[in-house]
Order: C-alpha cells, then structure tokens, then sequence
C-alpha cells in the first residue's frame, strides 16, 4: 500500500513552502538521532528522489521525518527549520520544505546557464552519483519540485547554505545573485514576499576550515537587500567543515527564527529536554527524583484494567502508569479494540500508556499457543534470515501482521495518545520466538526492523520506542538496537534484578535516557527506590503483584513520598 501521507489534493494558501539548497551541511551530514525522528504532521517534505531504503517515493509529500534530501544523508538544517516554524504558526498553517543539496558542489553548480562546467567538480562516484540522481541538474530538479509544490502551497522562503568549496571567493554574492533571481524568475515569485536565508559555515572558534567564507557571506544583503544571513556562532561541530547535530539543530532554529520575525510572529523559547513527546518528557523531568506507580493488565483483554483496578482497591490510589497488551488468544484477539479504548481513556484521565505486545511466531497463524507458540517455538536460521529478507513469504506475512497492529495504533495517534511501545520484550530470553539471537543479525536486528515498519512505512509518530531486557544476562551490547532506536530502556526483575550491580551496569550503557523496571513479580521496596533513583516507573506483572506481594507491603509502596500515583499526574495536552 501506499505510505505517502499528502497534505491536501488542492491547493491551500496555508501551506508555506520553503525551497532549500547547497552542498553538504544543507544535504545533512550530521548524525539523525532518535529525538530527530519525532515530527509534527504539519512539517513536511517533498521527497525528491526515490529512496527505496526510507520506502519514499519522489515527488510524494511525507512527514519530514529526516533524511530530508538524499537517501542516506543526514540531519539538515531544514529539518528544525521546519519544526521550529510549526511550534511557533497558528494551527492552521502548514510547513513544507524541498530539499535538493550536494554535498563538496560549487555554488555554480546550481546556475542554469553554468552547472555543466562544475557537475565534474569531484569525479569520485561520492559525487557524481548526487548529480546523476538529480538528472544532471540540480538546479532544474529543484525547479520541477518546485513548481509541482506550487499546485499545493505558496512558496515564501528559499534557504541556501553554501560556501565552503567557494571559501575566499569574493564574486560568491554575484553568483549566489544570479541563481536567487533565476528561481523567482522562472518560479514566478516576487523578491520581497520570498526573501532568502543565507547561513554561515563552522565558524573559526569551532575550528571550521572554511571560516574565511563568513565575512564574504556577511555581505549578501549588499548584493541581494532581501537576503538574510543567519549566524553560526556557538553551533557545535563534528569536524572543521561540518555542524554536529546539536549545531545542526540550533542553525536551523536560527533560519526559523529569522523567518518567522520577517513573516511578524514571535518565537517560543526551546524547552530543555523537548523531546517533542510530553510523556518522554515528562520521564526525562522526573528522572532521579521519583517513580511512577504503573500496573500491567493481560488476560482477560475484555477487562482491560482488571489489575489496575486492584489496585486501587488496595491502596486506594491509581497507578500512574496503565499497560494493555495485544496478546495471541482468539479471545483476546477479539477484544483488542476493548483494551486499545481502555489505553484512550487512561490517558485521558492522565496515565501513561505502556502496549506490549507478544506477538505469535510469524510461521504460524494467529490465533496461537502460549507454549510451545509465543514461547518454544523459535525459527530455524533459513526461517530467521527469510523474515528479514524482502520479499519472502515469511517477511510477507510479519509485514501483514504489522499491518494488523498498526490500526490500533493509528487509532491512539488520531486520538492524541502517546505510548510507550515495548514489541520484542526480554530480548535475552531465549524462550521467546524472537529472542535469545544475540549480534547485529540477531534480535536487535528484527526490533529495528519493526520499528522503521511502523515509523517509515506506517508512519507513526506517537510510539516512545522501549527496549527492554530480563535479569538473565548482562550482554546488553549484545541486543541493543542502537542509541537512535529507544528511548526508554526497561529492565524485567524475575531473579536478582534488584541488586545494585545490574542497575550500575544498566547506567553505565543509558547515558541520561529514562530507565525503567519494566516488569517485576516482588515490588522494588522503598529502601531500593531511594539507593536506585533513577527507575522512571515500575509495573508489576498483571496477577503477580497479588500473588507476590502482601497488602501491606503494596500500601506502603504507594504511600511513598517518592512514588507517583494517577491523582498527582500533570494530565495531558
């Protein structure tokens, strides 16, 4: 099926259109982190080329989530331009950028009446596959992009940032002239309602080879009175020719920043840690202070809070933190739309929304067993690499049954509700079909896989990925997807979980992200949560925290300064 997601099929005079280009830091050459991958559906990018590996398809509209130009480039300053431009335009406007950059070009390369002297600029196939991707103009390609975005949008700012292969070269501002009055020429387009937005290379206190050129772009506005040119002064780099990604993401806040003024509208201020989820945020913010009281419900899915409700039978209180699971019994099966309006309304009433999901082995059919099925029935090595192969039978019908979770999911995200998505859990437990396979081919492998399916192909933008361990080994290396696939890592205590060598491990390997205990049969006891500050939550096993705990040691839990229950919840947005 199609995964395009195109704004309007007519034209919108609320969709603003900006037209971005130049060579390797425009291109985007700095690192895509997880935090960059969450983005408002009202940013969004006109793919120009085909990319097979982002399953994107040119001249389509989607969700800008990055790569923004080629297919394997990276962050861009387009992509915070757009975002900070959606945080800070009435609701009602939309953001679309073109992206059409080539990394090590001369400026000249995108003058029509010169390209083909500087096409050859670099003869490396590094090079001269950007420009046969471009069908040998970059100039033109962008053009074309152009126009067809005129039949949705109006065009109101083009973004250039170039200079770094015409350092010292003083006739820059004359060609960058030439190039600027081509576009609204053969666009149609008027100087004073599409300034351009000039951004200057690696400065030379970040060490940038190129620093030279910033003087010279200083003077554009000379050459051309409705071009601005947009400080790079403090933006972090990754080497002397190219910004990190916090460098990357703080120019572009700054193209936005100046765009937005000129357009008359004020900018917000950045939070810390916005990580564009309030949950995730919401974690980060109580991260080492306090812990979220959570409950995990199963069978039945026709009583989707049947554990939940315990308890607030004992304790009185709610837990802050509600979880549902898609589970693989036929009854269970049948009530899922049960516990996906159970997950809506928790949220409503301001839980935090944790989904697992114990998925059936993808060579046999739904409905299927517990054991020998979800555990006990693993796949042999041809079976493991034919589900992660395309075009398989067996990659076929995993895809199908993403597909049957994604409408659920789909449904939580028209709906406004984040969840903290936990597919492929206890990675190291061998027992599980898709666990116990260690190595970059192994589990970590087919959790990357299923979560671009839902982020590239389905397009969600709602899941705070969760990636989640048992206390049976500490190869955590071993399964970890990589930093750009979780954002939240949980932690399943059966054994000796609770013992402060696993979790100074488990810091060790996190860095700052959010930590949780992700399951458990005992609860951590208050002594554990104040010597381990850093678990975000805890969420007992559905029955097991009846059958593992007393009343009593339930009650003082939650009565614990330190943990959080529903009724002290910030509720949502």
């Amino acid at each position: 099926m199609s995964t395009s997601k195109e704004i309007t099929p007519t034209f919108d005079p609320n969709f603003y259109i900006f037209l971005c280009f130049g060579q390797s830091n425009m291109e985007g050459a700095a690192p895509i982190e997880m935090r960059d991958r969450v983005v408002d559906r009202r940013f969004q990018v006109l793919q120009s080329l085909d990319c097979p590996n982002l399953r994107r398809n040119k001249n389509t509209w989607y969700t800008a989530v990055p790569p923004l130009s080629q297919c394997w480039s990276g962050l861009s300053p387009a992509d915070y331009f757009g975002r900070t431009m959606v945080e800070n335009l009435p609701a009602n406007i939309k953001v679309g950028v073109i992206n059409v950059a080539v990394g090590g070009c001369d400026i000249r390369l995108f003058d029509k009446d010169l390209y083909q002297d500087y096409d050859d600029t670099y003869t490396e196939s590094w090079f001269t596959d950007k420009i046969r991707a471009y069908g040998g103009n970059p100039y033109q390609h962008l053009i074309n992009l152009a126009k067809l975005a005129q039949q949705y949008g109006v065009i109101k700012g083009i973004l250039l940032h170039q200079g770094e292969t015409n350092t010292g070269d003083r006739q820059w501002p004359l060609y960058v002239k030439k190039i600027y009055n081509d576009m609204l020429t053969d666009l149609g387009l008027d100087a004073e309602s599409v300034p351009l937005l000039a951004g200057e290379v690696v400065d030379a206190e970040q060490g940038g080879c190129c620093a030279a050129m910033n003087p010279i772009i200083a003077t554009l506005p000379d050459t051309i009175p409705t071009a601005h040119v947009i400080s790079s002064r403090g933006c972090t780099a990754q080497d002397n020719a190219h910004f990190d990604s916090a460098g990357i993401r703080e120019l572009g806040r700054r193209y936005a920043e100046k765009m937005l003024s000129l357009m008359g509208y004020e900018i917000t201020a950045p939070t810390s840690h916005s990580t564009g989820f309030q949950t995730l945020d919401y974690l980060y913010s109580i991260s080492g202070k306090k812990t979220l009281a959570g409950q995990h419900n199963r069978e039945p899915n026709a009583q989707p809070a049947l554990w939940t409700e315990y308890i607030k039978e004992v304790t009185g209180k709610y837990p802050a933190l509600w979880s549902g699971d898609f589970l693989f019994q036929q009854e269970n099966i049948e009530n899922r739309w049960t516990m996906i309006y159970e997950a809506e309304r928790q949220w409503k009433n301001g839980a935090v929304i944790n989904l697992m999901w114990h998925a059936c082995p993808p060579d046999e059919d739904e409905p299927c067993g517990w054991d020998p099925g979800v555990l006990n029935a693993p796949l042999d090595d041809a079976q493991w690499k034919a589900l992660l192969t395309e075009g398989t039978d067996l990659n076929a019908r995993w895809k199908s049954r993403m597909d049957d979770i994604a409408v659920y999911l789909q449904y939580l995200e028209d709906h406004g509700v984040e969840v903290l998505f936990r597919p492929l859990h206890e990675m190291n437990q061998g027992k599980f079909w898709w666990g116990g396979r260690p190595g970059p081919e192994g589990t970590a492998k087919l959790y990357r896989y299923v979560h671009d399916y839902f982020t590239q192909v389905k397009g969600l933008t709602n899941l705070i990925w969760v990636w989640d361990m048992q206390d049976l080994s500490r190869d955590f290396a071993d399964y970890n997807p990589g930093a750009d696939y979780w954002d939240v890592f949980a932690f399943d205590v059966y054994d000796q979980g609770f013992n402060s060598s696993w979790y100074m491990d488990i810091l060790s390997m996190v860095g700052d992200k959010p930590i949780a205990i992700g399951e458990c049969a005992k609860l951590p006891s208050s002594a554990i949560l104040a010597s381990q500050p850093r678990w975000v939550f805890f969420m007992p096993w559905a029955e097991l925290v009846k059958e593992a705990n007393s009343t009593e040691a339930i009650q003082t839990l939650y009565n614990n300064p330190r943990v959080i229950t529903l009724d002290e919840m910030p509720g949502w947005k």
